[in-house]
């Protein structure tokens, strides 16, 4: 299994949540052209996309938009379970971070600042 950046994996929960990418493959002048990640708080790259495809995360099918037919690229469910797995990992790697998202949560300043190892002012 590959290995993928921050970006690549705030991408794939970003697809998770029912988003996608629509690629025109009609011989017209918009062939190759991509739409849909505006709404991705993320950069996103056209190689991230080839990445995903090349590991069975990304499902296609063929859509038509204003009578030109574009690929539509979602989230497979082999691409669900790894985000699912990874981010089982990423919170049992971490049991440090819960006191911190808590004191978050609480909008307890003075206790997040003291938790991230700063010094609280009022």
């Amino acid at each position: 299994m590959a290995t993928f950046t921050k970006e690549q994996v705030a991408f794939i929960a970003w697809l998770a949540q029912g988003n996608y990418i629509d690629v025109c493959i009609e011989l017209c002048p918009a062939l190759g052209k991509m739409t849909g990640y505006e709404s991705c708080n993320g950069h996103f790259q056209k190689r991230t996309l080839f990445k995903l495809k090349a590991q069975g995360f990304i499902c296609e099918s063929v859509h038509y938009i204003t009578g030109i037919r574009y690929l539509r690229c979602s989230i497979s469910q082999r691409g669900l379970d790894w985000l699912s797995t990874h981010t089982e990992q990423s919170h049992q790697a971490q049991p440090c971070m819960e006191p911190i998202r808590k004191a978050a949560d609480e909008s307890n300043w003075s206790r997040y600042t003291e938790l991230m190892g700063g010094v609280f002012c009022k």
